[in-house]
């Protein structure tokens, strides 16, 4: 899951790169915003019986030992049935391992003996967001607000309100958000790229986003999602070799960053004009994941268009398709496929 804000998983859209003589080639048109995060860990420094039984309990929990853990946070909750650091981490091994009822029953036990405990609130209402979803909205959305009555500067808190409102599509409010978190510290890259990206793929406020990258960059040169972003932006503006620059930035950074390693190989292609480069590098990205859905259909258009291997490019945006149903590109060329086989060019003469 998507659960720590370091993390960046993509989402393919689709914006055609340079001339394709028929099918498009697709670079991912926006990625998904950062969020939420899953769980914020109680500060426990205190020296009773049942603050070391807890930490003993969340020794075990990082070793994945959860039978461990259960036998210490039951008994530190023996000693006192109140402590809510163990209520938290309790919660959480329980959701760990899908026992969502007793999860629930922990945060709420300690909700109901501290229901200004900053941390509970937040960890109860990012459970329900990764768990449950639009169907918990109202719920997120309370504890989220009590959260921030009580520590109204708590980042963490609007990171995942930010995020809740970004999954309702509520974009304006996702927005605001963001620059409440940039009030409380100018230096948020997450929130910085995050607003970027809705400035960009919402807002169309290209000039304005581009400047929200540049300083998120100034601060954390090698922000993978931020070089990515930046680079989708350059493309956006027909900049394919200040694109490329960045694109190639992110996976030196993050060699495990195959959406830009996709893009760059749609570069090897459509600027270098070098499609034995590019099919290799596609290759070896589908040898990785096979499921990257930009990945199969630039494959796809390669085939078709260099190859003329019709069928085996209708293979590949198959497959695109099964693995992203509304990947724009991948169904126009299946279609367009589908019809240079029922009617193939003529012959030239040799």
């Amino acid at each position: 899951g998507n659960s720590a804000a370091s993390s960046s998983i993509l989402e393919g859209g689709c914006v055609p790169v340079g001339p394709a003589a028929s099918g498009k080639q697709s670079s991912s048109s926006a990625s998904r915003l950062f969020g939420p995060i899953a769980y914020m860990e109680l500060s426990n420094t205190g020296t009773g019986p049942a603050d070391e039984m807890c930490r003993a309990g969340i020794a075990r929990f990082r070793q994945r030992d959860f039978r461990g853990a259960m036998e210490k946070y039951e008994a530190a909750l023996k000693l006192d049935s109140g402590h809510v650091g163990t209520l938290n981490a309790y919660a959480l091994l329980n959701c760990d391992v899908g026992n969502l009822q007793k999860t629930e029953e922990l945060y709420n036990k300690a909700l109901s003996l501290y229901p200004e405990h900053a941390e509970t609130l937040f960890n109860f209402a990012a459970y329900y967001q990764l768990m449950h979803g639009a169907a918990k909205f109202g719920e997120c959305e309370k504890l989220y607000a009590r959260a921030l009555e009580v520590e109204p500067r708590q980042i963490n808190c609007l990171f995942n309100l930010a995020a809740l409102y970004n999954s309702r599509g509520a974009h304006k409010e996702c927005f605001e958000v963001y620059k409440r978190i940039l009030r409380v510290n100018p230096n948020h890259v997450d929130s910085m790229c995050n607003s970027g990206q809705l400035l960009q793929s919402h807002f169309r406020d290209l000039q304005t986003a581009q400047a929200m990258y540049t300083r998120a960059l100034d601060i954390s040169p090698n922000h993978d999602t931020t070089l990515y972003n930046f680079a989708l932006l350059k493309l956006s503006q027909n900049k394919p070799l200040e694109a490329r620059e960045m694109l190639e930035r992110c996976v030196q950074v993050n060699p495990m960053h195959l959406w830009a390693a996709c893009d760059l190989a749609v570069l090897a292609h459509s600027i270098d004009s070098d499609p034995d480069r590019s099919e290799k590098m596609l290759l070896e990205i589908l040898s990785r994941d096979p499921t990257i859905p930009n990945a199969l259909c630039n494959l796809g258009v390669l085939r078709q268009t260099v190859r003329h291997d019709v069928l085996g490019a209708i293979e590949l945006y198959k497959r695109c398709l099964a693995v992203d149903p509304s990947h724009e590109n991948a169904a126009m060329n299946l279609q367009m496929a589908h019809k240079a086989l029922s009617n193939p060019p003529p012959a030239h003469p040799s």
